[in-house]
């Protein structure tokens, strides 16, 4: 009995120990930080469901900037790709424009994008969107960082009439 009661005394110091560590890693910042956190540590996380609808309403609408916080309420983890292909989408609408594009917007665009990659299955991410102009995450990131360089194409003023959004 003597032996039993160190061994789970041991058991839980370790148990404990971890916990500590876990957290000195981890370091959330609030209670719901911890929360997703866990969640995903355990695989268990998945995105609130209404959070992205709303999102997805803005962006069908053209609220942009409304849909990305939307969208990232809805992925607090950003692990969600479809989530993550969106915010990148928007960026590129809003960082898109008639004499030049936004370097700001189109970074966040590029971030996103890239963690949706991370996060698709074999790094491929394709939407089922047939109203989008751009359907894949590939093809985003490349639309992205062309639009972060400087090419003689910038300067054609036949680019001025280019449909925004």
């Amino acid at each position: 009995m003597k032996r039993i009661l160190q061994i789970t005394g041991i058991i839980l110091s370790l148990l404990y120990g971890f916990g500590i560590l876990w957290l000195y890693v981890r370091q959330p910042r609030s209670l719901e930080e911890f929360k997703i956190q866990a969640a995903v540590e355990a695989n268990v996380y998945s995105i609130k469901q209404e959070n992205f609808d709303e999102a997805v309403r803005q962006f069908n609408a053209g609220q942009y900037a409304v849909a990305i916080e939307q969208f990232k309420l809805a992925d607090a983890a950003e692990r969600d790709p479809a989530t993550q292909f969106y915010i990148a989408y928007a960026y590129y609408l809003l960082g898109r424009g008639r004499f030049n594009d936004d370097d700001e917007l189109f970074q966040k665009g590029l971030a996103a994008i890239e963690r949706c990659l991370a996060n698709a299955p074999n790094q491929i991410y394709e939407t089922g969107r047939s109203d989008l102009e751009i359907k894949s995450a590939a093809a985003l990131r490349q639309r992205l960082k062309a639009g972060l360089e400087v090419t003689p194409s910038d300067f054609n003023p036949f680019n001025w009439f280019k449909k925004t959004p």
